[in-house]
């Protein structure tokens, strides 16, 4: 990798890590949650993905990926259930998991990394996290929809 690419790649890097920072310092109160927030973050959870495979040029193996991913699902899900929607004011609120967006925006940030190194192996190595984070990110992000599609606008109200 040429000494260019490699500090844009740490410039990119780094400020995936001042974002993530930023995300979790406004994430910690309770914030409305609105019928289309979740499939936004859905898509972009989606998008992410292979955006940076494009970028980094890495390959995880499907044998490895898809299993990993389907990890990812499961504990989405679980977490999407496990999220506590309340209604306040008309609106329905819940609390994001800073945790679990410490970890998505580490798994970016090592993969990042592991990419700058050059080597084929450990850009495909730092997929792994990605795509566990990816998973999660649209089980979550699928469940919440769906339990959001559910609360009536005239409930919220009430």
């Amino acid at each position: 990798m040429e000494l260019p690419t490699r500090v844009l790649s740490l410039f990119c890097t780094g400020t995936t890590l001042v974002l993530t920072v930023l995300m979790l310092l406004t994430f910690r109160r309770e914030r409305r949650i609105t019928r289309m927030a979740p499939l936004l973050s859905l898509l972009v959870s989606i998008l992410i993905l292979p955006i940076l495979i494009l970028i980094s040029g890495a390959r995880l193996n499907p044998i490895v990926a898809i299993p990993v991913l389907l990890v990812g699902l499961i504990f989405g899900v679980l977490r999407g259930m496990s999220l506590k929607m309340t209604q306040q004011d008309g609106e329905v609120v819940g609390q994001h998991s800073l945790l679990f967006l410490a970890l998505w925006g580490f798994s970016l940030v090592l993969s990042q990394l592991l990419n700058a190194a050059g080597l084929a192996l450990l850009a495909a190595v730092g997929l792994i996290p990605v795509f566990l984070a990816t998973g999660t990110q649209v089980g979550q992000y699928t469940t919440v929809f769906l339990r959001r599609l559910r609360i009536h606008p005239s409930a919220a109200r009430g």
